[in-house]
């Protein structure tokens, strides 16, 4: 086993994070972020503000759902 010092990976929250993702996606049919890179795709994550499509009925409980599960990981690493 690798002592801690030298593990690499992630941390839970970027399971949140990809919850989210699949939610988004499962609930809308289209991606929440977009860009033709990956450094416009790490922008778009990053900076663009989580929007909402108002032409799908979503309950609100639903919306708050997705909501909580972006906020989670964005709040843990101060975005």
């Amino acid at each position: 086993m690798e002592s801690k010092e030298t593990r690499t990976g992630y941390l839970a929250t970027v399971d949140w994070w990809s919850l989210g993702i699949v939610l988004y996606e499962c609930l809308f049919g289209k991606r929440p972020f977009h860009g033709k890179s990956s450094d416009e795709l790490s922008n778009s994550i990053l900076n663009d503000e989580l929007k909402f499509p108002t032409s799908e009925k979503i309950s609100a409980d639903c919306l708050d759902l997705v909501k909580q599960v972006f906020y989670h990981f964005f709040h843990f690493y101060d975005f």
